[in-house]
């Protein structure tokens, strides 16, 4: 249930819950009926007076996370949370604190050789569950290339992929990054990258 600042059911708040194993995740969407969201011609923005206190009461307490924001909310079964009209909310409430996530690949690799990339998500005190791990590679200027970016299922908490990298790479320190999508946990490697073979 989303409550008001007065205590009272918040109407017309939709909430959806996905569960993956012991992994839930709760998404908020304040719906809107017309006003200025259906106005046509100048674009809307939203302001920081839209957004008003609410309450959110959680069938089963864990750990929650602010998935948006990449911020811990601490072991609860309620979530102070700020809404506003049209924005959505996503939280996960996890059996356990993310502890970290570690990612591992060569040191070394020509270009146009395959890069393995493999993640890890730690728990504290449990077992972790399935997560999403979302990896990117950066060139040496620090521009993430599209499409080596990849979202990593991490079942059990351990997951992998591949990148081929072009023949015409260009050589020097690229760093490959990974940020677990539930905390906002992160991690990263560097990797020398030399001329193809």
């Amino acid at each position: 249930m989303v409550r008001g600042p007065d205590g009272s059911p918040r109407r017309y708040v939709e909430v959806v819950e996905f569960a993956r194993g012991r992994v839930r995740y709760l998404g908020v969407l304040p719906r809107y009926f017309g006003g200025r969201y259906s106005r046509g011609g100048e674009p809307q923005y939203i302001e920081e007076g839209d957004f008003t206190p609410a309450t959110i009461d959680l069938a089963e307490g864990g750990h929650v996370y602010d998935v948006r924001a990449g911020e811990y909310l601490g072991e609860t079964d309620t979530i102070e949370a700020r809404l506003a009209t049209g924005v959505a909310a996503l939280y996960a409430v996890l059996p356990y604190r993310v502890a970290g996530v570690t990612v591992e690949c060569a040191a070394t690799i020509a270009a146009g050789e395959r890069l393995r990339v493999r993640c890890a998500v730690a728990a504290e005190g449990a077992a972790p569950g399935d997560h999403v791990v979302h990896v990117e590679l950066a060139d040496p200027e620090g521009t993430v290339i599209r499409p080596y970016a990849a979202n990593v299922l991490a079942a059990g908490g351990a997951g992998e992929v591949e990148f081929a990298l072009p023949l015409n790479a260009r050589p020097g320190e690229w760093t490959v990054s990974a940020r677990e999508v539930a905390s906002g946990v992160r991690d990263l490697r560097r990797v020398s990258v030399g001329p193809a073979r």
